[in-house]
């Protein structure tokens, strides 16, 4: 696993994001220990904290994870503004960190990004390739975490798709998230057996509003 806590700890209050970033634990976030938590799941926003801190998807998308799997581990990770970004890049900080574990997103098994508008779509690609991860969902086989998008954007989130059907993340959400993602969340993370590709395709039969990267829709029924 990738453990950023000796930077933190040192260079915390030198950051612009600074109140993100202490070390000390938030208790409000309920969670049991890193290591030995049986799920964990980043939240992403790709606007910096300072942009979305009056705003509500990822507060809904902590209630709704916590919820489905109240033994998951939560964490939260928000575009860095560009002080912090070279702070990181001088360091070899990933840029997709969690702001209560320190560790990196390829140490999470499911990560759920919300994304506002058009324009921040442009953050998605800068924060993997800073991150060291693949930008398509065919080049993440191999590793652990499901990168699933949603939010208001995510019917004019085109732009993540190839014209073969690859994708910078494994799945769009775009059904109604108060009627679903809860659903989503539990088929994703329990029940079901397989690799990443196996639980996706499950999870698109099942949730309404749920298009998965490189999943023929031959005979899939659309509902509107």
């Amino acid at each position: 696993m990738a453990d950023f806590c000796d930077f933190f700890e040192q260079n915390w209050a030198l950051l612009q994001q600074a109140e993100l970033y202490s070390p000390h634990p938030n208790p409000t976030f309920a969670n049991p220990d890193f290591e030995t938590a049986e799920l964990r799941v980043l939240i992403v926003r790709l606007s910096p904290f300072r942009d979305v801190d009056r705003s509500i998807p990822h507060l809904f998308l902590y209630q709704a994870v916590r919820r489905a799997r109240p033994d998951a581990y939560i964490d939260m990770a928000f575009f860095p503004p560009e002080y912090d970004r070279q702070c990181f890049e001088a360091a070899g900080i990933p840029f997709l960190v969690g702001v209560q574990s320190f560790h990196s997103a390829e140490d999470f098994d499911l990560v759920l990004i919300s994304n506002a508008y058009t324009l921040e779509l442009l953050n998605l690609p800068y924060l993997l390739l800073h991150s060291g991860l693949p930008l398509l969902s065919s080049q993440r086989e191999a590793l652990r975490p499901m990168f699933v998008l949603g939010g208001s954007n995510a019917l004019a989130a085109q732009a993540l798709v190839t014209e073969e059907g690859d994708s910078l993340v494994d799945a769009i959400f775009f059904g109604e998230g108060e009627d679903q993602i809860g659903a989503l969340i539990q088929d994703l993370t329990t029940g079901s057996e397989g690799g990443k590709g196996e639980r996706l395709a499950h999870a698109a039969g099942l949730v309404t509003g749920l298009w998965v990267a490189r999943l023929s829709t031959a005979g899939r029924q659309i509902t509107k």
